[in-house]
């Protein structure tokens, strides 16, 4: 069972052409000669955003990045696809990392804001965000 985190499968593709049995973790696998386990992300995505639309949530700040993870490029695609069927405009906050240290950034930032201007709803696309 592996959870890579980059695209480039090629030095698991060697050890399964060794023998040795591959199972991609949370990541949908494009090679059909790999297995894989993952979640529905944009879906998960999608799901938020209707939730909290749902709840009375019309400013919300999608918190993520960078967007060349695919989980999290996948997030944000259900965020906005679900933002826009709601008539909402969907606030991108770009993060370096998915980190403690960009969530605290983000919040330090969304805080300094006046509160007029500030999203009623952050979807972050993971926890340590």
């Amino acid at each position: 069972l592996i959870s890579p985190a980059g695209d480039d499968l090629s030095r698991l593709a060697r050890l399964r052409d060794q023998g040795t049995a591959v199972v991609l973790v949370d990541r949908r696998a494009d090679d059909e000669h790999f297995a894989s386990v993952s979640v529905d992300d944009v879906a998960g995505g999608r799901i938020a955003v209707e939730h909290l639309a749902a709840i009375g949530r019309t400013r919300i700040a999608f918190v993520g990045g960078p967007s060349s993870i695919r989980q999290v490029a996948d997030r944000h695609a259900g965020a906005l696809s679900a933002a826009r069927a709601a008539g909402i405009e969907l606030e991108v906050l770009p993060t370096a990392s998915l980190s403690v240290l960009e969530g605290r950034r983000i919040g330090e930032e969304l805080q300094a804001r006046p509160r007029g201007e500030r999203p009623d709803a952050v979807f972050a696309a993971n926890d340590l965000l």
